[in-house]
């Protein structure tokens, strides 16, 4: 009689625990295997119905939200309705403003818009809300300005709007 273990049940621990560890997203996988794109619609409306049907003639299944403010609660209606009728998702609602804005008021308003977009998001049944953090700085932070080095005529240095320079 041979004492032989058949392959089968030769898998190690690490093998087994790695195997495993992958099931949830593999039924997660299966239930959305579809990936939903969107993009710019260039229709001049504001009926969520013919703006859901534009999406769905050029192919999308993912929108921008339609332009449209918490207290409307008959527009969120109709938006969801429309959209959900041609089988497209609200992708995001933009709320692109500098939450970190030097002056205080200005950083107070801007708060006050993206907690507003955040609930618009969740009126919507959005699956997103996109913003930025901002700068303190009042010029972007991604600004820079190119200047030569007076060591070397081929180095270049780059100064940002805060006036630290790097290389």
């Amino acid at each position: 009689m041979s004492t032989e273990i058949p392959h089968i049940f030769t898998t190690t621990r690490r093998e087994f625990l790695a195997a495993i560890a992958t099931l949830p997203f593999a039924r997660v996988a299966a239930a959305s295997s579809a990936i939903r794109l969107g993009g710019p619609i260039f229709l001049d409306s504001e009926d969520p119905i013919a703006l859901a049907k534009e999406h769905r003639r050029l192919g999308y299944s993912a929108a921008y939200c339609p332009n449209a403010t918490v207290g409307d609660a008959d527009r969120i209606r109709a938006i969801r309705t429309a959209f959900a009728a041609e089988n497209v998702v609200i992708a995001e609602v933009g709320a692109w403003k500098n939450m970190l804005d030097p002056d205080p008021a200005k950083r107070a308003e801007n708060l006050k818009y993206v907690t507003e977009r955040l609930a618009m998001a969740d009126a919507v049944g959005a699956r997103c809300c996109v913003d930025i953090a901002g700068s303190f700085i009042r010029t972007s932070g991604m600004v820079r300005t190119r200047r030569t080095s007076r060591r070397s005529s081929s180095t270049r240095q780059w100064r940002t709007a805060a006036g630290s320079s790097t290389r």
